[in-house]
């Protein structure tokens, strides 16, 4: 089961690998999922409305999260900052049968 984990108030510095859809946040997600080489998004609302969906390449488990720089100020990050990764599970089959017994039988 694939799912979108969120990280709230969060950028991603991952690669940049384009801009997705304004019109949701879940249509932004769409369009990652649309490039092969997305894996995540970083979005910027301000107010109740999307302002940037930056689609982004991470490695694995490897996010290079940091929070917004505050406004006023030097090269601030105005409006809120949230950030979504796409956790895709691990091949079927790639699990081990032995690991898996010894954790249910803790």
């Amino acid at each position: 089961n694939n799912t979108w984990v969120s990280f709230p108030n969060q950028i991603s510095y991952c690669n940049w690998k384009g801009d997705g859809s304004l019109d949701s946040v879940e249509a932004c997600q769409a369009s990652c999922l649309g490039n092969s080489e997305c894996n995540g998004v970083t979005i910027r609302l301000i107010g109740d409305e999307i302002r940037n969906c930056l689609m982004k390449k991470c490695g694995e488990n490897a996010y290079d999260l940091r929070s917004p720089i505050p406004c006023p100020g030097e090269d601030c990050q105005s409006g809120v900052w949230d950030t979504y990764m796409y956790i895709a599970p691990p091949p079927e089959g790639s699990g081990s049968p032995k690991l898996a017994l010894q954790y249910l039988l803790q």
